[in-house]
């Protein structure tokens, strides 16, 4: 959990809300974390350390907290797949979202990956049952690490909330239709093969009323990289808009008014802006690969994430023909509703008190 919203830390944030014995439950946070985060509203006790994310001081620190405090904690439970180095519990439960670091890893510097694949392995060795959030993750945990632990499925949902109406987004032309992309610009979010579709696209078809619009947070230089694709064409640029870090209000008035959502990833554990896309009835394009497809069923037209042209002729089919539009619309209403916060902390909560 950190000040920065993030899907692991939106996950704990949907589960901790829904638990119903929050007594006796003390939740570790760093203390650099924000006084107004949400979690300091919950009924628990929250302590606040001096630990990062990832890496050997954290792991240092909760050594020294767990060796200097008197209480004896019965029950270890991680929202992250970590587990204190050195010591135990009688029961242990991690939560590991997916392997993406481990697939794709340019996430972290080679010296930082290899403690936190050491981290892991530790903890999926030590852990009494391990959560994840879906059966694709499972099935690629297993295989991974070789383990014949009980891997139980509590997958992401979205929050149903009043969609009342959204303004257009001030930041673009109103005059335009515009395919959204939400997700961080890391390398297996497949930005760049998006862009080259969306260049495909406008220089094909003559589509000069459609805009792309990326909302998300930047990593990798993906600003200079996304530069040199579109530096050679002045028009094209002009169409391409990209947005770093919105607020909530903001998210969801580009989700309201997009006529398209694409999240064409190379790896994803699960993909919760699909099921945000499909609240907004908003049509869903998304990769053939990982878990995107287990996620949306038959409720999005699916592409080989590889292949711009597929992507390109997908766009424009979505875009410009509404029987398979309003089709999908359809279904995404039927699909977001098989995924709810309630089921999956029922689940999280039994494994905890069994």
């Amino acid at each position: 959990i950190t000040n920065y919203p993030t899907g692991a830390g939106n996950y704990a944030i949907h589960i901790l809300k829904r638990l119903k014995n929050k007594k006796n439950v003390d939740i570790l946070v760093s203390k650099d974390l924000s006084l107004d985060h949400i979690i300091y509203t919950l009924d628990f006790n929250i302590l606040a350390l001096p630990i990062s994310a990832i890496g050997f001081k954290r792991d240092l620190k909760l050594f020294t907290y767990f060796y200097n405090i008197k209480k004896e904690y019965k029950t270890y439970f991680s929202f992250m797949p970590y587990s204190p180095l050195f010591f135990s519990f009688d029961k242990q439960i991690i939560t590991i979202h997916d392997l993406g670091h481990i697939h794709h890893k340019s996430f972290l510097p080679w010296y930082k990956l290899w403690y936190f694949v050491l981290n892991i392995k530790q903890a999926v060795k030590k852990a009494t049952k391990i959560i994840t959030v879906s059966e694709t993750s499972k099935k690629d945990i297993k295989k991974y690490f070789k383990t014949t632990k009980e891997v139980i499925v509590a997958t992401n949902a979205v929050e149903v909330f009043d969609k009342k109406d959204y303004i257009f987004p001030p930041s673009i032309k109103k005059t335009k239709k515009y395919i959204l992309h939400v997700g961080e610009h890391r390398s297996h979010k497949n930005i760049l093969r998006l862009i080259e579709s969306f260049i495909l696209l406008k220089k094909q078809k003559k589509t000069n009323d459609i805009q792309l619009v990326l909302v998300g947070r930047e990593y990798e230089n993906s600003r200079q990289k996304i530069n040199e694709i579109i530096k050679k064409d002045i028009k094209i640029k002009k169409d391409i808009l990209i947005f770093n870090r919105v607020t909530d209000q903001q998210l969801y008035e580009y989700y309201a008014h997009a006529s398209v959502f694409i999240l064409p990833s190379l790896y994803e554990g699960f993909g919760i802006p699909l099921l945000e896309a499909m609240i907004f009835d908003v049509p869903v394009i998304t990769s053939n690969r990982s878990a995107t497809k287990e996620v949306v069923g038959d409720a999005a037209l699916l592409v080989d994430p590889l292949d711009i042209n597929d992507i390109s002729q997908s766009i424009h089919k979505v875009l410009f023909n509404n029987d398979i539009k309003k089709d999908l619309i359809k279904k995404g209403n039927i699909r977001k509703n098989k995924f709810n916060w309630n089921k999956s902390s029922k689940i999280i909560e039994t494994i905890i008190n069994k």
